[in-house]
């Protein structure tokens, strides 16, 4: 049996505890939960559970050594009530924070604001380290790649070493600029033609990573996404790009949502966005990888209630360090 070890960090604008999870059941894909990608489709099940060289917390626990927050900066232009600066976050329990999101110039591949009213906030962001915790930038997101102008950016941007250096140079000057002490690029997902993606793009993001490693050298931090199923795994290289980041970030959350009604293997009924017995079983595809899996990861957990028009988003997206 494997130990998953989870710090779960409540609350809608402040921590209100911190809870560690042991021991989480064995969960095999061959049980009663179909493999499936993001949108609830049910893909053809696979038996990983004694071909996988899986993780383990070796009779402790890391999952207080990381606890990450995003702080979403739009809400204060796109809600008419319950905003939050950056001030009104209590960052007890948090070791870091990270920014989401910046926007790439879909043209020039420059990195900039979303909006410029957006420098106050980026600068009162940055002031939290002074209470301890590290402020890192996050650029990209899930709505970066919807349809739309930034659609084909990331695929654009890396597929060549001249839009690459583009990039990194005004990353580079942007975290100086800001006093950002990190960055997390979130390309949601590499290969994924529904999601703006071509095929070189597992290898492109591979050469962005590295060029990245080398351009920040070890003055700056450097994390990326992971998803948490199979479907968009397949078009990443998670070992190439383990040897250029501090530790991924596995975004396991949304595995439910309004999206299940029309699958008849689910149905609408409202399920949870998360579970751990759920994440476990997603997670055999990343270790079947052949990543190392005593390398650090960092599983996040948003707080989000969401099923079937029950949304409730919070502010902040929770992390806890998982080996």
């Amino acid at each position: 049996m494997r130990s998953l070890c989870l710090s779960a960090l409540a609350g809608a604008l402040a921590i209100a505890s911190n809870v560690t999870f042991f021991g989480a059941p064995r969960f095999s894909l061959h049980d009663t939960l179909p493999n499936r990608d993001s949108h609830g489709n049910v893909l053809i099940a696979q038996d990983l559970e004694n071909t996988v060289d899986k993780p383990s917390c070796k009779g402790g626990s890391s999952a207080n050594a990381r606890s990450i927050a995003y702080y979403q900066e739009w809400n204060i232009r796109t809600r008419s009530c319950d905003t939050v600066r950056p001030s009104q976050i209590k960052v007890d329990g948090l070791t870091q924070l990270n920014l989401a999101f910046a926007y790439i110039d879909p043209k020039t591949f420059q990195i900039r604001l979303q909006n410029s009213q957006d420098d106050t906030v980026y600068r009162e962001f940055v002031e939290l380290k002074n209470g301890g915790i590290q402020v890192w930038l996050g650029v990209g997101g899930w709505e970066f790649s919807d349809e739309g102008p930034t659609r084909t950016t990331w695929s654009d941007l890396a597929s060549s070493a001249a839009n690459r250096k583009t990039f990194i140079t005004s990353t580079l000057q942007f975290l100086k600029d800001y006093g950002f002490q990190g960055l997390d690029v979130d390309w949601e997902w590499p290969a994924f033609s529904s999601r703006g993606g071509r095929p070189d793009d597992t290898q492109n993001q591979v050469n962005l990573m590295k060029e990245l490693r080398d351009a920040l050298g070890k003055d700056y931090g450097l994390t990326c996404v992971l998803p948490h199923d199979n479907t968009f795994l397949h078009g990443i290289d998670v070992k190439g790009l383990s040897q250029h980041v501090d530790w991924f970030n596995i975004l396991t959350y949304d595995l439910h949502g309004s999206w299940d009604e029309n699958n008849p293997a689910l149905g609408a009924k409202i399920r949870p966005h998360t579970d751990l017995k759920e994440i476990d079983a997603h997670l055999e595809a990343l270790w079947a990888t052949g990543v190392d899996p005593n390398n650090a990861h960092t599983m996040a957990v948003r707080s989000l209630v969401q099923a079937l028009g029950a949304t409730v988003p919070l502010k902040l997206a929770f992390s806890a360090a998982v080996r």
